[in-house]
């Protein structure tokens, strides 16, 4: 198989494992948002406007990472070290869900 083809293929599988693990990443987010303020004993008005905001918002900036990461895979392609790419879009992210797990189970 042509390395080209391979890497392609190989940029994009991870591209759609790194929206997943995102996406996952998202929902961890607005949960503990929403846990922490359902805490703090609020309205449960402003409890629903934070939560449905929350989901707007933290939304966005996953479609905004979502097509910079695939910008950023593909250029890989094209310029060598998909593997460096993929190691610096997935440690912070591995990192980053770990860390919200982990808040989610000291509560």
């Amino acid at each position: 198989m042509n390395p080209r083809i391979r890497n392609t293929i190989l940029a994009y599988v991870g591209w759609v494992a790194f929206l997943a693990l995102s996406l996952w990443l998202v929902f961890l987010l607005q949960q503990n948002l929403v846990h922490d303020i359902f805490f703090m004993r609020v309205n449960p008005w402003r409890l629903r406007f934070v939560r449905q905001w929350s989901i707007f918002i933290l939304g966005s900036i996953w479609i905004f990472c979502v097509f910079l990461c695939e910008g950023y895979l593909r250029h890989g392609i094209e310029k060598g070290g998909l593997g460096r790419r993929f190691r610096n879009v997935g440690t912070p992210l591995l990192l980053l869900i770990a860390l919200s797990w982990g808040l989610r189970l000291i509560e």
